[in-house]
């Protein structure tokens, strides 16, 4: 499962990925938390924005919890 975790905050957090991560482990919905101190964190959640269901900016943008759903 950190596979995909890493994939997503190194590569993209993209819909696939979210997707295999949750087959993988027979849940309906992960969580992807990015910290505003991650090195490429605004591209990260800027695209995550778009690839997520519903996400939500926490402590004036320090932290940012993505949600995706099957």
């Amino acid at each position: 499962l950190y596979q995909y975790y890493l994939n997503m905050v190194y590569n993209s957090p993209g819909r696939e990925t979210a997707l295999s991560a949750m087959n993988l482990v027979g849940v309906n919905r992960i969580y992807l938390v990015i910290n505003d101190y991650w090195n490429n964190s605004h591209n990260l959640v800027s695209e995550a924005k778009v690839t997520s269901d519903q996400w939500w900016e926490i402590d004036g943008g320090k932290n940012f919890v993505f949600l995706f759903k099957k």
